[in-house]
């Protein structure tokens, strides 16, 4: 039987749950999500993510260093499984559109800024969008840094719009 067996353990149950929507399907669909989240995670940081068609370990490569994704930091882990649980929804809706990171959607974030360090808060909401162009963001953070990197038109509050573009 040459099935692929992943096991990413409890640390990443998104990869897992990924996975159980693409097993009947071409190892193809889950190649292309994770190019995509590689080209998504080097915004951060120069970084490469691998796996081996049959095991199926997500293996993180930053400089010389090397880290299975199941020990990497929680900043680490909550950019990759958010970008991979909006992956997995758009390549289950959309199967057969070859860019599946462009279709339309709406997507909701509770407290966006958890475990995300400073540096990446500040892009994080760009960097999305860039990736996922059609899709719109609706997040809550406390966050000062998320909303300094948000265009004003953009940033509700209570109902009325304010003017918070820029740290001004």
């Amino acid at each position: 039987d040459n099935k692929p067996n992943p096991d990413f353990g409890d640390i990443n149950p998104i990869f897992n749950y990924f996975y159980s929507h693409i097993e009947n399907r071409d190892l193809c669909e889950y190649r292309k999500v994770l190019n995509l989240l590689t080209k998504f995670m080097n915004e951060f940081e120069n970084c490469k993510i691998v796996c081996d068609d049959y095991q199926l370990e997500v293996v993180y490569i930053n400089n010389d260093d090397i880290c299975g994704a199941r020990y990497l930091n929680a900043g680490r882990r909550k950019l990759m499984n958010l970008f991979v649980a909006i992956a997995t929804q758009m390549q289950i809706a959309n199967f057969y559109n070859q860019k599946f990171n462009e279709v339309p959607g709406i997507v909701l974030i509770d407290n966006i800024e958890t475990f995300v360090h400073a540096r990446w808060q500040l892009k994080l909401l760009d960097v999305l969008s860039k990736y996922f162009p059609n899709v719109q963001f609706i997040v809550t953070t406390h966050s000062p840094i998320i909303l300094s990197s948000t265009h004003a038109n953009c940033i509700g509050m209570n109902g009325h719009y304010c003017d918070c573009y820029g740290l001004s």
